[in-house]
């Protein structure tokens, strides 16, 4: 372990290619992107008083393959390391959207709440779920991560509860 407390031997190298935007290849040679977006510029401009420190969270397999992914453990590991050093450089809320473009959505979902729900006793983070259905096609899944002792929680919470209404 590095002195940060990150397990970098079971995770995959990554490296920072941009503000708060990451990559990294597996032995796969499958490229990834975990990025960190600034949501008030994204979804709360129009709403005063919004806490500057809110992003967008997302990863993302960049390699075009036509080829199904072999399970890799290691992709998860490096997903939450990066999450972890996010977190501890800054004080922030996070909102996972589940990325729609191939309609797998809702396998992103649970795949994302089991790696929240394994590693959460090690993050300490509060984690608040909404799901949009606009129809049998149309389903997204939204959520709000903090960290439980969070000063401006709250103001975080009323953020996602209008981005999630404007949204339905």
């Amino acid at each position: 372990m590095d002195k940060s407390g990150l397990n970098q031997q079971t995770a995959y190298k990554y490296t920072e290619v941009g503000k708060n935007q990451f990559e990294f290849y597996t032995f796969q040679h499958l490229h990834y992107s975990v990025y960190f977006l600034s949501a008030t510029e994204e979804y709360f401009s129009h709403i005063p008083n919004i806490p500057d420190n809110i992003f967008l969270f997302g990863f993302e397999l960049l390699t075009k393959t036509e080829k199904r992914n072999i399970f890799d453990p290691l992709i998860e590991i490096t997903v939450i390391n990066i999450l972890k050093w996010f977190f501890t450089s800054q004080s922030a809320a996070i909102i996972y959207l589940c990325n729609v473009s191939d309609k797998k959505q809702r396998h992103r979902k649970i795949t994302f709440n089991k790696w929240f729900k394994k590693h959460n006793s090690e993050l300490h983070f509060e984690k608040i779920d909404h799901e949009i259905i606009v129809d049998i096609e149309n389903q997204y899944y939204i959520s709000l991560i903090v960290q439980y002792n969070n000063p401006d929680k709250e103001k975080y919470l009323l953020s996602f509860s209008i981005l999630a209404h404007d949204l339905e």
